[in-house]
C-alpha cells in the first residue's frame, strides 16, 4: 500500500514527470530511486540498488528513463512513470 511522506535531508529530486517527482535517498550501502505524487507525496515507486550501481538518466521516444548497472552485471532500463523494467539483462565480460 502506498503512503504519503516528508522529504527528509538525504533525498534529492533527480526528475519530474507529469504529476511526480522521481527521488533518490542514500542510504549506508544502498541507494532508494523512488517516485512521489507532488500534490499528496503519496508513493508511486521504489526500487533500491547498491550503492555502487550506476545510474543515469536518459530520455528518448520511448520516455523518461532510468538506467541502472548493478556490479554484478544487472541491467535494468526503468520506466520513470511507471517504475516498471522495460529491460532486464545481466551483462557478463569475455
Amino acid at each position: 500500500m502506498s503512503h504519503s511522506q516528508q522529504l527528509k535531508f538525504n533525498q534529492n529530486p533527480i526528475a519530474l514527470i507529469g504529476n511526480q517527482c522521481v527521488m533518490t535517498e542514500q542510504k549506508e550501502n544502498e541507494v532508494d530511486i523512488f517516485s512521489l505524487r507532488i500534490e499528496t507525496g503519496e508513493e508511486v515507486w521504489k526500487e533500491t540498488f547498491s550503492s555502487k550501481t550506476a545510474l543515469d538518466l536518459v530520455s528518448n521516444e520511448a520516455g523518461d528513463l532510468l538506467a541502472a548497472l548493478e556490479p554484478s552485471g544487472k541491467f535494468k532500463l526503468i520506466q520513470l512513470s511507471t517504475g516498471k523494467p522495460l529491460v532486464r539483462v545481466t551483462v557478463i565480460s569475455i
